[in-house]
């Protein structure tokens, strides 16, 4: 369990020190000691991506689904090319078919989509005004819970944090390559098409019938494979329910109802503002949702693709709430304080925290 507080400690440590990288952006009258600070929180920023996936790519027995990732990873090494895509996933098939092709296996695999989950997460934090803040807001459960359990599901939300920047920059093309993978990681990002499409495309007209196309497109051709019957058996005619599903739920409309009220004063694009916004309304959108839900899984797996919304906002917070750069102190310290103590909840309370601790490593169980 403590390699999980480390993983907590060190952006952590950096938030409550103000750190600020994003500080440097579009200026040219840094002191030498400044720039020199802000290198220096860029390398932590690598050390930090390092350090995450080195702990998800080298955990073994680690995470809920961990038996089933062993045997679809080994039932994709023996398919033949095209029948491997039909295990699961297109986009995950397809990397751990390169994966076992070169001699590796699933802790690669994991590597790779962890890797991408977490570099979404600092290139989104990296764009807020605190961006240790933002990072340390993700690790308990995006980074803990999804990176090191919803292995597909990772890869899905780290292209997704990718597409937002894109929304930001107004790249067009970006967006759509970048929602087109993420879909192919797992199914549930599909969700988030109309919501890219009415950030970037200002003609409603425009973006409604495209946004409706890509989703028709996306079901057809998951529709009849075998993961898309899973889908299916599992989630809608089994009725799943998962356990402190309206606590993440909750965890993501708090911040995006805080959002909603102060958008104006945070200084945002105007692309920036809509997507955030429109993750915002969905977030709250799966809270009314919840209660008459025939499974509770379907929209706790679904809100995971609306998270970001807490990196985001924790990232903004002290703007926010109207506190002074010089006033922070005891605002950082608390949403470090909350941090942990999720973290702390979900690591001895939660129904199926005993996937994840104590922790393991390949290298140790070797």
């Amino acid at each position: 369990m403590l390699i999980y507080w480390l993983l907590l400690a060190f952006p952590s440590i950096f938030a409550l020190l103000g750190l600020r990288a994003a500080d440097s952006r579009g200026r040219s009258d840094l002191s030498k000691s400044r720039s020199r600070g802000i290198a220096f929180g860029g390398s932590m920023m690598i050390a930090f991506w390092i350090l995450y996936n080195l702990i998800s790519g080298l955990r073994y027995q680690i995470g809920g689904d961990w038996i089933a990732y062993i045997d679809m990873v080994l039932d994709i090494a023996d398919s033949r090319f095209f029948d491997a895509l039909k295990v699961t996933d297109v986009g995950f098939a397809l990397t751990s078919w390169i994966v076992t092709r070169v001699g590796l296996g699933l802790g690669t695999v994991n590597f790779i989509c962890s890797g991408i989950l977490s570099l979404g997460v600092i290139r989104v934090a990296q764009r807020t005004e605190h961006p240790w803040l933002a990072i340390t807001a993700a690790v308990p459960y995006l980074l803990i819970v999804v990176g090191m359990g919803y292995v597909r599901q990772a890869a899905a939300i780290g292209f997704l944090l990718f597409a937002i920047n894109a929304v930001s920059d107004r790249r067009l093309m970006a967006v759509f390559v970048y929602l087109v993978i993420s879909t192919t990681f797992h199914f549930s990002a599909v969700v988030m098409a109309p919501l890219f499409l009415f950030a970037v495309i200002r003609r409603k007209i425009v973006a409604v019938p495209v946004g409706l196309v890509f989703m028709v497109v996306a079901i057809m051709l998951m529709a009849g494979s075998e993961r898309f019957a899973e889908m299916q058996t599992n989630y809608f005619e089994s009725g799943y329910s998962s356990s402190g599903a309206i606590i993440r739920i909750v965890m993501n409309a708090a911040p995006a109802a805080l959002f909603l009220a102060v958008r104006n004063r945070m200084g945002l694009n105007v692309e920036k503002k809509k997507i955030w916004t429109l993750i915002s309304l969905g977030s709250i959108g799966l809270l009314l949702i919840l209660p008459f839900s025939a499974s509770s899984t379907v929209v706790d797996r679904v809100g995971l693709i609306f998270s970001p919304i807490q990196i985001f906002v924790f990232g903004y917070l002290p703007r926010a709430l109207n506190v002074r750069a010089g006033r922070s102190g005891l605002l950082l310290l608390g949403v470090v304080v909350y941090c942990a103590v999720v973290q702390l909840i979900w690591l001895n309370f939660a129904d199926n925290s005993n996937a994840w601790v104590p922790y393991h490593s390949i290298i140790s169980d070797s």
